[in-house]
Order: structure tokens, then C-alpha cells, then sequence
């Protein structure tokens, strides 16, 4: 699938944030728009815990491991409600990464 393909459909996810971070550094790749919406001035190249700071307790990457998925359950969140988080490892634009799903 084209790349332009993957963000459309991802920016049509009007209820679900999406953001792709590089797997070492933590600075994000890609952010869809209901990420721009809960947070104005999130930014490419910013790392996720200088934007959401406090969130780092929650972050399924901490559980990951050798594993493909991660998964956990957020309160206090940018988007004002519980939300759950969802860690998945891929490539994006040759670049290891974790995308995430942020549901409320």
C-alpha cells in the first residue's frame, strides 16, 4: 500500500489518535489528525515524553520486550478520559518504530 494511502486512512480515524515514533530516539514520525486536535502543537521530530509528559508510567513500551504487541490503559490523558494504548513494532519509511492506537 502507498504511503499516502496509510495516512489518509489514518487521518480518518476521527476517534482514534495515531502516532508512529522511531523505535530508539522516541521522536515521533507521524501523527494523525485527531492527534493534532488534542494536541495543538505536537510537532515531527519531538520526542512522545517531552510532549506528554507524565504519560511515561502507562507507556506499553516499558512490557514490550521481544514481543510484537503491547498493550495498556492510560488515565489522565490528553484526550481527558481512559484511553487504551496499543504498541505495535513496524517499519515506517525504513525507520524500526512503534506506532500507536490511542482509543477512548
Amino acid at each position: 500500500m502507498e504511503d499516502w494511502n496509510i495516512r489518509a486512512m489514518l487521518d480518518s480515524l476521527e476517534e482514534t489518535g495515531v502516532y508512529v515514533i522511531e523505535q530508539n530516539t522516541h521522536r515521533l514520525l507521524y501523527f494523525n489528525r485527531r492527534i493534532k486536535d488534542v494536541t495543538p502543537d505536537v510537532q515531527l521530530g519531538v520526542k512522545c515524553h517531552e510532549l506528554w509528559e507524565g504519560t511515561c508510567s502507562d507507556c506499553p513500551l516499558l512490557t514490550i520486550g521481544d514481543r510484537e504487541t503491547s498493550h495498556s490503559i492510560h488515565y489522565n490523558d490528553p484526550f481527558g478520559k481512559v484511553v487504551d494504548i496499543i504498541a505495535n513494532r513496524m517499519i515506517w519509511n525504513t525507520v524500526k518504530t512503534h506506532p500507536w492506537e490511542q482509543e477512548p
